[in-house]
C-alpha cells in the first residue's frame, strides 16, 4: 500500500503515502522521527502534511495539556494596561519541526506576570529570577529542552541530575503568582536560540494571557545607572508612554542578540505582550546592585512585587559564582566552537 494511512490500536498513525493531508481537531500531536514533515498550527486544530515515503509516525495523545487560563485581566501589570487578545501561532512554513521539547511537570497556575532571564552581561536579570525562585515558595512547572543546549547535566537542589534546560517556575508572592523562566545557559547556536524562543512564545500564547517581562543588562560606565524600556509593539509603547514611562528608541544602540532579543522582537508575532527591561551595568560576572535597582523599578512602575534587597541579590550573586562548574567559553571549547563572550545582553 503505497498511499495509506494506518491507525493502530496504540493510537499511532503511520503514513506510507508520498503526499498526504490529515486534519486532526482538538488533539495533542506528537511528531516522532519525521524528517520531511511540516506542522502548521491553526488555533486549536493541527494541519499536518508529509512528503516522501517513510515519513515516520504521528502519535495522537489522549487528554489535554495544561490549559490556557484567563490570567491577568489588567494586562501589563496592574497599572491599567489593556489585556491582549489571543493570536493563532504562526506557521513554521517549510522549516520542519521545532526541535525544542517541553517536559511538563505541573499545570500552570493563575499568574499575573512572566519574568524571563538567562545568563548575560552582569547577569542582572538572572539574579532577579534566581532570587525570586529561591526566596519565595516556588514549583518547577516545565523544562524546555533543546539539543543545542550545552552538554552539561547538573544536580538540582533535590539531588537529581537533570540535562541542561530552561526552566519555568511558578513563584508565590503571597497575594499572587508569577512565572519565572530562566537557566544557567541558552542554546549555543543561532537556530537553537530561535527555536527555543519560538517554543517559549508558543507556550505563553497557549497557556498565558499575562505580560512577559524580559530582563537583561547593558554594559556601561560605573556612573551610568539608567533602566531602558524596550518595546516591539507600537500599541504597548504608546500605553507605556501614556503612563509617563519613557520607552527608549536609542538603546540598546547595538541591538540585542540571543534569547532576550529574539523573545522581545518576536513576541508580537505570537500575540504575547512583552516589555524588555535593560539595566545599565558595569558588566562582569554579576552586578548585584544593578539587579536590586531593576527589581525595585519593576515593582514601583508595574506593580509586581518582585523587589529584592541588595543583601539578597549579593547572596544570590555569590551562590551563582560558586555554582558555575563550566563556563560558556569552556563548553564552546569542548564543542570545538569559538566562545560567545559577552555578546548577550
Amino acid at each position: 500500500m503505497e498511499n495509506s494511512l494506518l491507525i493502530g490500536s496504540d493510537n499511532r498513525i503511520t503514513s506510507r503515502t508520498s503526499c498526504i493531508g490529515i486534519w486532526l481537531a482538538h488533539a495533542k500531536i506528537k511528531v516522532a522521527e519525521m524528517p520531511y514533515m511540516s506542522l502548521l498550527r491553526l488555533q486549536e486544530s493541527v494541519w499536518l502534511w508529509g512528503y516522501p515515503s517513510g515519513c515516520g509516525a504521528i502519535e495522537v495523545l489522549p487528554g489535554r495539556s495544561p490549559g490556557r487560563q484567563a490570567q491577568n485581566e489588567g494586562g501589563l501589570g496592574d497599572r491599567g494596561m489593556g489585556r491582549r487578545t489571543s493570536h493563532p501561532t504562526p506557521s513554521r512554513g517549510g522549516r520542519g519541526v521545532n526541535r525544542t521539547k517541553v517536559h511538563w511537570l505541573k499545570e500552570i497556575p493563575l499568574h499575573t506576570a512572566v519574568l524571563e532571564a538567562v545568563p548575560g552581561i552582569g547577569n542582572v536579570g538572572k539574579l532577579i529570577v534566581d532570587g525570586l525562585v529561591s526566596t519565595h515558595q516556588s514549583e518547577l512547572i516545565a523544562m524546555f529542552l533543546h539539543p543545542d543546549m550545552p552538554p552539561h547535566a547538573t544536580l538540582g537542589p533535590d539531588g537529581i541530575l537533570r540535562p541542561s534546560h530552561i526552566s519555568m517556575h511558578s513563584v508565590n508572592l503571597g497575594d499572587s503568582n508569577i512565572l519565572c523562566i530562566g537557566s544557567n545557559a541558552q542554546p549555543m547556536t543561532a537556530s537553537g536560540q530561535y527555536e527555543m524562543s519560538e517554543k517559549i512564545l508558543e507556550t505563553l500564547n497557549e497557556h498565558s494571557t499575562s505580560p512577559l517581562y524580559v530582563l537583561a543588562g547593558l554594559a556601561m560606565p560605573p556612573e551610568s545607572k539608567d533602566i531602558h524600556l524596550v518595546c516591539s509593539d507600537l500599541r504597548i509603547k504608546e500605553q507605556l508612554e501614556e503612563r509617563g514611562l519613557r520607552v527608549k528608541s536609542d538603546q540598546p544602540e547595538s541591538g540585542m542578540i540571543g534569547l532576550a532579543g529574539l523573545l522581545i522582537s518576536m513576541a508580537p508575532l505570537y500575540g504575547v505582550d512583552v516589555v524588555g527591561f535593560v539595566a545599565e551595568t558595569v558588566g562582569g560576572a554579576t552586578d548585584a546592585a544593578a539587579a536590586e535597582r531593576l527589581s525595585r523599578f519593576i515593582e514601583q512602575e508595574f506593580g509586581t512585587a518582585v523587589a529584592l534587597s541588595l543583601d539578597r541579590t549579593q547572596k544570590i550573586a555569590s551562590e551563582l559564582l560558586e555554582s558555575v562548574g563550566i563556563s560558556e567559553s569552556a563548553i564552546a571549547e569542548l564543542m570545538g566552537e569559538p566562545g560567545l563572550g559577552d555578546l548577550y545582553v
